[in-house]
């Protein structure tokens, strides 16, 4: 099977489709936030949520990208198939799980974030035409696992410039109700997206389905009659990332709780802050990606020094990286921000905290592109373990910074610093020492 591709090669149209995704969602903010600024803190009571939720079924699938990768690297292609039908099948199932449940209870999870009147009113709102979203996340997490597994990430990229693009489009019409289309303001925004998303997964399958794309012909027969017993294989290898993501986003969760007791601008701020930092964590996330597929096609193969090889050379392309990015947050702080708020005293509190995300971007590189080589040797439970600790850390630095030293929106921002700066000295620790041992991956009933 083809599995030579470069660290790059993977990373680049990763990287590429992410970016376009990051500009696409903050032109949406953007156009947004220029309205109305209670806007910002529904986009980000909604967010925070949705993707805790939504995390789980993309980190359970991590477990798919892990064990298809070694079985490449193994040279086993039909374990590649029956994993691939697998996850492509029960995905979609949890997928509709999620939109049971935010179809139901959208307004009770928002109350237990402490969100009020008015900005509860939007996330409603919001949350109401952003739902077919939800249905359509486990096929696009299976699908974007299968392919990268095989390093094939092209296909992700030309169907990620599609949604980008259409989405941008619709936003510009629906939001402001250009060319005789409605003016729905934040619903517009949702509903773009909605339809962008749907208009990607369309060019999306067409690219997966090729029979050119993959070694292999996915059949929908096969996906249907797919068992259970891989799938709780890759649960098996992909609950831990699942932890982890959970873990993270419950901590984020809790910092916006947190930042909602100072008021709602605090929660409008973290969303600007958020937004511009997403783009570097996007390089990093995508140059991660890069390094555990390659790592689990070393580990397949039993070649442990180029495993660890791999994530060292993901580690200097992303200080790299920082460096770059620490500069433009020095050099550009009004400008970057004054896309998002043209609100003076917004303005005069985000630049200390974007400083504060530009130097957090080292230990967060650190940990991304860590954590992705120690899971493609396949070891899914350290990390996991590390962001206990961090969860427990950053929520407590957190509040110490808000009740004891009386820092606001900053000290909640250093703590996130601490925290990654912790969690990047041990995990550099667990990756030094590489696979425990090779993986020797048979096939199914040998």
């Amino acid at each position: 099977m083809k599995k030579d591709k470069t660290l790059w090669g993977i990373a680049f149209p990763l990287m590429l489709n992410m970016l376009i995704s990051q500009v696409q969602l903050i032109i949406d903010r953007a156009f947004l936030g220029r309205i109305q600024v209670e806007y910002m803190s529904a986009l980000g009571n909604v967010t925070a949520p949705l993707w805790t939720s939504l995390s789980v079924i993309f980190a359970i699938t991590t477990g798919a990208t892990i064990l298809m990768s070694q079985a490449i690297g193994a040279d086993n292609e039909p374990r590649v198939r029956q994993l691939a039908h697998s996850v492509l099948k029960f995905n979609s199932l949890m997928a509709i799980g999620l939109f049971l449940l935010w179809s139901f209870f959208a307004r009770q999870i928002f109350q237990a974030m402490g969100v009020a009147e008015p900005v509860l009113g939007y996330c409603l709102a919001y949350m109401t035409y952003l739902l077919p979203v939800i249905l359509l996340t486990g096929i696009i997490s299976a699908s974007t696992s299968i392919l990268q597994s095989y390093g094939f990430t092209r296909p992700i990229m030309i169907a990620g410039i599609v949604r980008s693009a259409l989405n941008i489009i619709l936003d510009w019409l629906l939001i402001f109700g250009n060319w005789g289309f409605p003016e729905l303001g934040l619903e517009g925004a949702a509903l773009a997206t909605s339809l962008a998303e749907a208009g990607g997964l369309i060019i999306f399958l067409v690219l997966l389905f090729h029979p050119k794309t993959l070694p292999f012909t996915l059949r929908v027969r096969e996906i249907l009659r797919a068992p259970l017993g891989f799938y709780k294989e890759i649960s098996m290898k992909g609950l831990p990332s699942a932890g982890e993501e959970f873990l993270w986003n419950i901590g984020n969760l809790g910092l916006l709780r947190l930042l909602n007791t100072i008021s709602m601008l605090a929660a409008g701020i973290h969303t600007i802050i958020f937004s511009i930092e997403i783009i570097p964590a996007m390089v990093f996330i995508a140059l991660g990606q890069g390094v555990m597929t390659l790592a689990g096609h070393r580990t397949g193969e039993g070649n442990r020094q180029e495993a660890i090889r791999i994530g060292y050379r993901g580690i200097l392309d992303s200080w790299i990286i920082s460096t770059v990015i620490l500069v433009i947050f020095l050099v550009l702080p009004r400008q970057i921000l004054g896309i998002f708020t043209n609100d003076p005293q917004t303005m005069e509190t985000s630049i200390t905290i974007l400083v504060i995300a530009g130097l957090k971007s080292y230990p967060r590189s650190l940990n991304i592109v860590l954590g992705s080589a120690i899971r493609g040797y396949g070891d899914t439970q350290w990390m996991f373990k590390t962001q206990i600790l961090g969860t427990i850390l950053v929520l407590g630095a957190a509040a110490l910074g808000l009740f004891a030293f009386n820092m606001g929106i900053v000290g909640v921002f250093w703590a996130v610093f601490l925290d990654e700066a912790v969690r990047g000295v041990l995990n550099f620790f667990r990756f030094r020492r590489g696979p425990d041992l090779p993986v020797a991956v048979q096939p199914a009933g040998a």
